[in-house]
């Protein structure tokens, strides 16, 4: 596999509140153009300032992901995506695997709300969704 670096991006902003940093809005605008059925979750989780913008590159930008800690013993993650033209290749396992290390490091569980319960699965999370709970709206655990 080619070599590829994760990242995390400053939300560097302006007296205003404007994003200066063109590499966030450079992630910012992957996710919002490869998942525009996302784009509401996206700009939602985006628009908290206790997220964390990580992006995964091999050159140019490949996968973009939001995380956030809601508390000391808690990593959330609200986001992570592939570009579509190169999923299904193991780059998402490869993304996850070193998002994990980086950005959850400290922490004893992860919590991923997805429609791609699968994917998940398949990284060790288990659904503790409530019965009823929409096909899109899996609740993922994973204990560190």
């Amino acid at each position: 596999m080619d070599s590829y670096t994760l990242s995390r991006v400053s939300r560097r902003t302006s007296a205003g509140g404007i994003v200066l940093d063109p590499a966030f809005l450079q992630a910012q605008t992957f996710l919002f153009n490869c998942f525009p059925a996302r784009a509401q979750a996206i700009y939602s989780a985006l628009s908290s300032r206790n997220t964390q913008l990580w992006t995964y590159k091999n050159g140019s930008l490949v996968g973009a992901a939001i995380t956030s800690h809601p508390t000391a013993e808690e990593g959330e993650l609200h986001f992570i995506g592939i570009a579509p033209e190169l999923q299904s290749r193991g780059l998402g396992r490869f993304f996850y695997t070193a998002l994990e290390a980086q950005a959850f490091s400290d922490r004893r569980k992860i919590i991923a709300v997805t429609a791609t319960p699968a994917f998940f699965e398949s990284l060790g999370f288990f659904d503790r969704s409530p019965p009823g709970q929409k096909k899109t709206e899996r609740y993922m655990l994973k204990a560190l």
